[in-house]
């Protein structure tokens, strides 16, 4: 089951993967993926990809580093990021924090569009961390979407 998806089922299809795909959108709700499943995808990603939408939603054992990792693997081609880390019931969700909001923002592909970035429930992150988002957002962003409920760390 989808529950049972794990690091070494990433790593086989970040292996896998068309160096021709434009388009990666792939739901690991849930899964028990780590920061090292994630950094093998992150390396996997064609360099001409274009859209990304990845949902970690509920994902605990994604934390900073797989997070930095994506980052880093993000292709420079990218125009669209859909990024789900909402935390689950139960306070159950990925263990990130301002650094790897920092880290994807540095990362961000010049000619990035679009950004979605689910962080309800997460607690770990504060006014710092969106602050460095904010300063990292390419020029040539047209459309951006932050759901930010339940994260409290944040002010007004």
């Amino acid at each position: 089951s989808a529950l049972h998806f794990q690091d070494v089922d990433l790593a086989d299809l970040a292996d896998g993967l068309p160096v021709n795909l434009l388009e990666l959108r792939v739901n690991f709700r849930s899964t028990q993926i780590t920061d090292g499943g994630l950094a093998a995808l992150a390396g996997g990603l064609p360099r001409g990809l274009r859209t990304l939408l990845l949902n970690l939603h509920g994902c605990e054992r994604i934390g900073d580093a797989g997070l930095a990792a994506l980052a880093v693997g993000l292709p420079t081609s990218l125009e669209d990021l859909d990024l789900t880390l909402d935390w689950a019931f139960m306070g159950r969700g990925p263990k990130v924090s301002d650094a790897a909001l920092a880290m994807l923002a540095k990362k961000l592909p010049t000619g990035l569009e679009k950004l979605s970035l689910g962080l309800e429930g997460i607690r770990k992150f504060s006014d710092a961390g969106f602050a460095a988002l904010a300063g990292g957002l390419p020029a040539s962003l047209r459309a951006l979407r932050l759901n930010l409920y339940g994260c409290d760390g944040v002010g007004d």
